[in-house]
């Protein structure tokens, strides 16, 4: 066993330098991101009526302050604004155009895994998730013929995301990445004409991001 020893030590100390290579040292970090809201069709209900109302392409835009545990694990604050205007509303089988902006002001509490290598040449895969609160607004939402069905109002809620996509470290204190995420909310309750109208929202969102280390 004795003779063993030398061998067993040095193959400990390869392995901790192995480790090591993947470990990260821990430190906060502020990052942005920006980009384009792919929307879905959000149902919306009224008094027993239903419809699906489709939205144009809309922007993204966000901060967030995080800490890194140098563990491939991250947690951050981020603050978000998403803004798109509607398109057109199906219901029972007739389409109209339907003129409206939508916009949802979030406040979210994420956590990501980064897969660390060191043979990615500083490219990371990462995923992630999140839960917060979003403050869903609406302006005045007209149809074709001018009928006003929802009036200027804002609800709160519940809102939940998804994250994935890759970053690259730039330096040891600068990392870039673009992901996607899915984002949504649990039903809205906005001021009809007459009484309230509830919607869904939830969207696709494509975002490039920098990240600073402190």
């Amino acid at each position: 066993m004795t003779i063993f020893k030398p061998f067993i030590l040095a193959g400990l100390f390869v392995c901790l330098n192995f480790v090591s290579a993947f470990a990260n040292d821990p430190g906060f970090y502020a990052g942005v991101n920006a980009g384009l809201i792919v929307p879905s069709d959000v149902g919306l209900s009224s008094h027993g009526a239903s419809g699906d109302v489709s939205r144009k392409v809309g922007y993204s835009i966000g901060g967030a302050a995080g800490y890194d545990f140098g563990t491939n694990v991250r947690a951050e604050a981020e603050i978000s604004y998403k803004s798109n205007d509607t398109n057109e509303l199906k219901s029972s089988g007739i389409t109209t155009e339907l003129s409206s902006t939508i916009t949802a002001l979030n406040f979210m509490a994420n956590a990501y895994y980064d897969f660390r290598s060191q043979h990615s040449f500083g490219v990371m895969p990462y995923i992630g998730a999140g839960v917060g609160m979003s403050r869903l607004s609406t302006n005045n939402a007209v149809m074709a013929d001018g009928t006003n069905i929802i009036r200027d109002s804002d609800d709160t809620v519940f809102a939940y995301q998804a994250m994935t996509g890759l970053a690259y470290e730039v330096s040891s204190n600068v990392t870039m990445d673009i992901g996607y995420r899915y984002f949504r909310t649990t039903d809205a309750k906005f001021t009809g004409n007459p009484g309230l109208v509830t919607m869904k929202y939830d969207c696709h969102n494509i975002l490039a991001g920098l990240r600073f280390r402190f």
